[in-house]
């Protein structure tokens, strides 16, 4: 479980870090396993899921909750967590384009592509195409 966690972390962190200048200034502040008890937003946490908590500091009343699902290959569970988080940054930014697409006025969209967890441009995804998890050496 520790692993998983680790690597759930390590998406979130990931995620913060591409959204950029114009992104809430969150961190990860907790994972841990999703407890039935805990009534997520419909659809959003699969039976075997890790809750991400994310904000400004410990206690802080603004801060977020997303999911991280087992239950799903990993491609799919990383852009879903992706893309709750960067649906709560565009929230919090009124709109901002996070993460913006590179020449373009949109954000990028989180999808699995070929079996990969990318950021893609939601119009072409030729016209620009990057991990959501830098590959690490």
């Amino acid at each position: 479980m520790s692993d998983e966690i680790d690597y759930a972390r390590g998406v979130a962190e990931a995620v913060l870090d591409r959204l950029g200048d114009l992104a809430p200034p969150w961190r990860v502040l907790a994972v841990e396993r999703h407890r039935e008890s805990q009534a997520p937003p419909s659809g959003l946490a699969a039976p075997d899921s890790l809750v991400v908590a994310i904000g400004r500091d410990e206690g802080d009343e603004a801060s977020v909750r997303v999911y991280f699902s087992l239950d799903v290959p990993r491609d799919q569970a990383v852009a879903v967590t992706a893309a709750q988080i960067q649906d709560h940054a565009i929230e919090e930014t009124g709109g901002a384009p996070l993460p913006p697409c590179p020449g373009h006025r949109h954000p990028m969209s989180a999808r699995a592509v070929d079996g990969l967890a990318g950021w893609v441009c939601p119009r072409d995804v030729a016209h620009h195409r990057e991990p959501i998890v830098p590959h690490r050496a």
